[in-house]
């Protein structure tokens, strides 16, 4: 959330009143600075640097988030590697951070928020960012599948935890 379509929901979230946001990213300075101007405009932010491709920064984003703010209602998974391959350069290590940051992340981060929220009792919403690329394969063979595998997972998700109030 420390640049594009993240930088850009935190903004809107903070604009429509929410009361506090967790900003993540890997720019430490870019990342402070979006959360100390949302504080600014009084919606309480927090910066979490991370690398998504690690699943220990995963845990800590939703433990910063549980700490400073004691319970989480909404998750926006927004963050997307989108280097560019083909089928003829893909290699594993490429095609291993494509799907930990565009796919395992997201799916540990649902896991630790959804337990804060079945904790708190406070239900929530998950917001998964798509991609036509998921269905109409009109990108990078890595990228197509990443995405098509999001919402696969956002559809399955959506059934386990809609009687959950998720």
């Amino acid at each position: 959330s420390t640049q594009g379509l993240g930088e850009a929901t935190a903004r809107l979230f903070a604009e429509r009143g929410a009361a506090g946001i967790i900003i993540t990213g890997r720019n430490r300075e870019r990342g402070a600075a979006v959360a100390a101007d949302l504080t600014a405009q009084g919606c309480t932010s927090h910066f979490v640097q991370a690398e998504l491709a690690n699943l220990d920064d995963c845990q800590r984003i939703v433990a910063a988030a549980e700490q400073h703010f004691g319970s989480v209602h909404i998750l926006v998974n927004a963050a997307a590697f989108t280097e560019r391959s083909t089928i003829w350069d893909t290699t594993a290590a490429h095609w291993d951070q494509m799907m930990d940051i565009n796919v395992r992340a997201p799916y540990f981060l649902i896991q630790g928020v959804t337990k804060i929220m079945q904790q708190t009792g406070s239900g929530g919403s998950i917001i998964n960012i798509g991609s036509t690329a998921a269905v109409a394969g009109n990108g990078p063979i890595p990228y197509c599948t990443a995405k098509a595998a999001i919402l696969g997972m956002t559809r399955a998700m959506a059934v386990e935890l809609a009687p959950r109030g998720i």
